[in-house]
């Protein structure tokens, strides 16, 4: 197996989330027709490009974007918008992520705004612009997407987290700590924000940096619609300190606190606790509105943003970011607009493949996108049955019962899909017989095969994930 394949199951076997939409009198999704981009002609996709000279709060900004090369100017694509840390620009957060490669953004249009003096408002070393003049400049961006190119309205999706090195020739040479928790923490100035928060189907943060919201769940925090949330952070952060303090933008609220507070905002109850990898890992989720997961939150102990550094530098070549980004948008190009409950598991494969602690902090260094995994899925339509659709096109084979191994695909597990349930392997896998190998996410012609076996899969979820690299 090459190392990119070795670290591909190795980020994967840490999500286990469970997320739905919320019913409220302020709707998740609200139906919406494409946008007016629609139909008009592009330039050059599949190439990053530069928007300058946009006009917002009386100011020229500007943002970098990515079409998928097989860009339809009459199909409706996701987009998703990924906001840099402090001392950056949105071109490093692509660079960094690889966000844009094909194979792992699949078909979204891929957005990076770039904040004014290489920052986004919010901590007091942050100049030249307000959060409300930030927080107008998201929404203009959006605005100028959907007028330019055909934008699906209902799945807009928001990510903040970044690394604090430009290039990474200098990634030894860079010490701006905050920039990791100027991204989180942008997500979080949105989602209480009234403008911002009605901008966006979910949103997710690493390591996030609160400096708007620190004194209860009122304090000026006025969400337009409950919305989903996921925000990780490692226990030994001493930047971003989970019980919070002083930060080098002001004062910051224990993540605990923070929890609590949107989980009021978002009427959530039952909160659960879950332990993973001996402990060291606690995922913690509520139920808001009747819904499972809407709120998440994974405490990672012993990691801090110096050990995130630490662990990327030495995996450079292999850019596991860009998987991460990849397996959070599988579902989102096939979902539904009806907001119904969606379950993905993915269990561990520690023992399977001897995963250490240090390879876990690694992989949850870049956890706003493992985040992004849920939130990005939460929306798919359960068949007659009431199994889950987990749609098709670009991949999403989510394996069941028996099939937990690539062997597993190429013998007899996905022969017996359709008598036994046992699994849904791609149509490559499925084919396995006639000597193709490998249980691979990357199979066009996945749609006819989850459609055979829809009726078979479990009824308590999806149990196993397997991506051949």
């Amino acid at each position: 197996m090459s190392p990119q394949s070795a670290v591909t199951l190795l980020l994967a076997s840490i999500l286990h989330l469970t997320l739905a939409l919320p019913q409220s009198p302020l709707p998740f999704l609200t139906p919406r027709a494409s946008s007016s981009g629609c139909g008009k002609s592009v330039f050059l996709p599949g190439v990053t490009q530069y928007r300058f000279g946009l006009k917002s709060s009386g100011q020229d900004r500007s943002y970098s974007y990515h079409l998928p090369s097989s860009y339809d100017s009459n199909k409706a694509y996701p987009i998703v918008l990924g906001f840099h840390g402090s001392s950056s620009i949105g071109a490093f957060f692509e660079l960094d992520t690889k966000m844009s490669e094909a194979r792992y953004s699949g078909e979204k249009i891929m957005v990076y705004p770039n904040g004014e003096s290489g920052s986004w408002a919010g901590p007091t070393y942050h100049s030249g612009s307000s959060v409300a003049e930030d927080v107008q400049f998201v929404k203009d961006v959006i605005e100028d997407v959907k007028g330019r190119f055909c934008v699906d309205e209902e799945k807009v999706f928001g990510v903040g987290y970044v690394l604090e090195w430009p290039f990474t020739l200098l990634r030894t040479c860079i010490t701006d700590e905050n920039s990791m928790s100027n991204g989180g923490g942008f997500i979080g100035t949105i989602a209480c924000d009234s403008v911002g928060s009605a901008l966006f189907t979910a949103l997710a943060a690493h390591s996030g940096a609160f400096y708007t919201d620190v004194n209860g769940p009122a304090n000026g925090c006025a969400p337009s619609k409950v919305l989903p949330i996921l925000e990780i952070h490692g226990a030994a952060d001493k930047t971003v300190n989970y019980e919070g303090g002083q930060g080098d933008g002001g004062p910051e609220p224990p993540i605990s606190s923070w929890l609590e507070w949107w989980s009021q905002r978002n009427n959530c109850s039952n909160k659960t606790e879950e332990e993973l990898n001996d402990g060291k890992v606690h995922h913690y989720s509520w139920t808001c509105g009747g819904k499972t997961g809407l709120l998440q939150h994974y405490k990672v102990d012993d990691l801090g943003i110096k050990d995130t550094r630490t662990r990327i530098e030495r995996r450079t070549s292999i850019s596991p970011y860009s998987y991460i980004l990849y397996s959070s948008l599988l579902a989102s190009a096939t979902a539904n607009s009806d907001p119904v409950s969606f379950i993905i598991i993915l269990q561990s494969l520690i023992n399977k493949f001897e995963i250490s602690i240090s390879d876990i902090k690694m992989r949850f260094t870049i956890a706003a996108f493992v985040a992004f995994a849920a939130v990005a899925t939460a929306v798919l339509t359960p068949n007659d049955a009431g199994a889950k659709n987990v749609g098709a096109g670009n991949g999403a084979q989510f394996i069941t019962g028996g099939c937990v191994s690539d062997a597993d695909c190429s013998s007899a597990c996905c022969s017996q899909v359709a008598a036994t349930g046992d699994g849904v392997c791609s149509a490559e896998a499925a084919s396995n017989q006639n000597g193709k190998t490998g249980c691979g996410f990357n199979d066009p012609n996945a749609a006819a095969v989850i459609a055979a076996a829809q009726a078979q899969v479990q009824k308590q979820g999806f149990k196993r994930a397997i991506r051949d690299e």
